[in-house]
Parts: structure tokens; sequence; C-alpha cells
């Protein structure tokens, strides 16, 4: 998850790697995104079950939590593995929070079909604290980018309005200069009548 890519991109690309590496069918990332907890990424998950772009009850204690929780008895109204044979909800949830410099910044949500594996289950949390610093650094190239655009829309508004004054400006010395003109002329009439 290096290089100059977006949150998204970022946890599409740990979603992916936990799919090809551990087998998972299906899974979400979520991140804290100003205090708020967001879905950021998912992967293999049809858009029946991508509506949900807020956390449930679950998500939200796993990032309590301080490690790896497995869900086996998942609830059947939550979301479906669907292929081209049908759809199912999957057997077991697996839950890994991950954080940057102590700070919980977001949650893997797994889905399978069996039980992960104890190596699966010991590299898992390893992973955690790579992820944690990953995500945090994409996250901040994102805000950083959203800032550098609005700083650029401000430039372009305040060189807007700087053209605008400037050709007020020559609006008002033209009408000043047309004024000091009326003026001369009524000075020279007020000097020929006097006379």
């Amino acid at each position: 998850i290096a290089g100059d890519i977006s949150a998204q991109q970022a946890g599409l690309a740990v979603l992916k790697f936990l799919s090809e590496r551990l087998g998972i069918l299906a899974g979400k990332l979520w991140t804290r995104d100003l205090g708020d907890l967001v879905l950021s990424s998912s992967y293999g998950v049809g858009e029946d079950n991508d509506k949900s772009k807020y956390p449930n009850k679950l998500v939200e204690t796993a990032l309590d939590k301080k490690g790896l929780w497995q869900i086996t008895e998942v609830p059947k109204a939550y979301w479906r593995l669907n292929s081209g044979f049908g759809s199912s909800v999957p057997n077991v949830l697996t839950f890994l929070p991950f954080q940057f410099q102590g700070r919980q910044i977001g949650v893997l949500e797994l889905a399978t079909f069996a039980a992960l594996s104890a190596e699966a289950v010991k590299f898992l949390p390893k992973l955690s604290e790579a992820i944690g610093v990953g995500m945090n650094a994409a996250q901040s190239r994102t805000h950083l980018q959203a800032l550098l655009e609005t700083t650029q829309q401000q430039s372009e508004e305040l060189q807007s309005q700087q053209e605008e004054l400037r050709t007020n400006n020559e609006e008002l010395e033209q009408q000043a200069r047309a004024l000091e003109s009326q003026q001369q002329a009524l000075n020279i009439k007020n000097k020929e009548l006097e006379f």
C-alpha cells in the first residue's frame, strides 16, 4: 500500500492481498475520517451488500477491541456472498482493528465460509500495524490533495476578484479623468463669464 495512492486504492490493495494470500472471499475496510467511521474500500462484495456505507454495531464493536475477533454465528440478515451459482451468508466474520501511533484508525471486516487457519490468525495481527501505517499515509495524501484543490480554487477566485478590482479601478480612473476634464471646462466657462 505504498506509493501515491488514495485511501480507497490502498484499502482495495489490502483486501486483494488478503484474498490472494489467505483466501478471504470478501471484505470491507473501514477507516476513521474526521472522527467518523466510513467505508473506504470493499472487495468481493456485491452491489446489494455494498449499499451500507455506514458501519453496523459489529464493526463499531470490533474497532473498540484490541485484536483479532472472529464470529462464527453470523447474523442471518448480514450481507451475503454472491456468485453465479447462488448466494449465502458467510459462516465466519473476522474483524481486525488497526491503528497508527496508538490511535485506532480503522477495522478490516473479512468474510469466509470456513474459519481462518492458525497461520492466518497469527499473520493478521502482525499485518495490522503495516495496514495502519499505510492507511494513515493514504488518508493524509487524500486530505492533502483535498486541501491543495481547495487552495487552488481559492487562488483562482482571488485572481478573478483581483481582475475585477483592476477593471473597476480603471473605470474609476476614467471617470475621474472625465470629471477633471469637465471641471476644467467649467473653470474656463466661469472665467469667461467673469469677463
